[in-house]
């Protein structure tokens, strides 16, 4: 955070001079989500000050452009998508490049200034010093970076500079190929048996073994199971045989009766209704 970095511009280190708030801007704009800038770079201003040299947006890896044959730079660099050609993850790599030119006692304040420099750009994935620019080039950094992540995606059919996603294409082809399968399938609607069970005849629906207050037979009778076959011949008119179904079940616990006999009642019921209603109907007419 912009606090936490303060703190660090803050410190007062006979080492290294890190105050400058150039410094915190630019690696506050690379970390950001929502600012263009994908690397910055600092070198030094005298012997013991860190100054930002620049930042760019674009090309992460162009950042080593920057770096002076004859000096010292540091470079945090934000880099996207290495674990796949259709990753979006984010990396950030830590650069120290001393110049081939570089002198013996610039080179050895290298050692005790990377430390502060590498606090004050925060957390990354890879850490890279060389005095060779070829050991900073994309495909170095890349290469790196697979190998810290764990795991290399970007191999098989995402081999290549040239890979195009089909993902799209495969979920097209899987849903089309579902749907067929789903057409040529023979499950059907559940239909139980309908003939006559013998009086010892236990069910799924007995709930067998569980405690129960009511005896199984009472459980039975509360027991509403749908005819799933004419369900499927008639499927407009499910909810009026559900409603049916209920209004048997109703019948039943209402009598002591079972389904069957509360559904002779339910039926009959209906009928005196459909009947009344029926009269008053016609003597709305006259």
């Amino acid at each position: 955070s912009a606090a936490d970095l303060s703190a660090i511009y803050d410190m007062n280190t006979a080492r290294l001079d890190v105050s400058d708030p150039a410094l915190a801007q630019a690696i506050t704009a690379v970390r950001s989500d929502t600012t263009p800038e994908t690397f910055c770079v600092f070198t030094y201003e005298g012997k013991s000050k860190i100054v930002l040299k620049g930042t760019g947006s674009g090309d992460c890896y162009k950042a080593v452009d920057e770096f002076d044959e004859a000096a010292v730079s540091y470079a945090l660099l934000r880099v996207t998508g290495t674990r796949d050609q259709e990753s979006k993850t984010v990396k950030f790599v830590f650069l120290v490049y001393v110049g081939p030119s570089v002198g013996g006692m610039a080179r050895g304040r290298v050692g005790g200034h990377k430390g502060d420099v590498k606090e004050l750009m925060g957390q990354s994935h890879v850490d890279i010093q060389s005095d060779d620019k070829a050991d900073m080039t994309e495909e170095a950094i890349t290469t790196k970076l697979k190998k810290a992540s764990g795991a290399n995606y970007d191999l098989g059919s995402n081999a290549g500079g040239a890979y195009q996603s089909n993902a799209g294409d495969i979920r097209a082809k899987a849903a089309a190929n579902y749907k067929t399968l789903e057409k040529e399938s023979n499950i059907g609607p559940v239909v139980f048996e309908k003939y006559a069970k013998p009086k010892d005849y236990v069910s799924p629906m007995d709930l067998g073994g569980r405690p129960m207050v009511a005896p199984p037979t009472a459980a039975k009778k509360n027991t509403v199971v749908r005819d799933e076959a004419a369900v499927a011949k008639n499927p407009k008119d499910e909810p009026d045989y559900i409603a049916r179904e209920k209004a048997a079940a109703y019948a039943a616990r209402s009598t002591g009766t079972s389904v069957d006999d509360g559904k002779a009642a339910a039926e009959a019921k209906a009928a005196e209704e459909a009947k009344a209603a029926a009269q008053a109907a016609e003597e709305a007419k006259a």
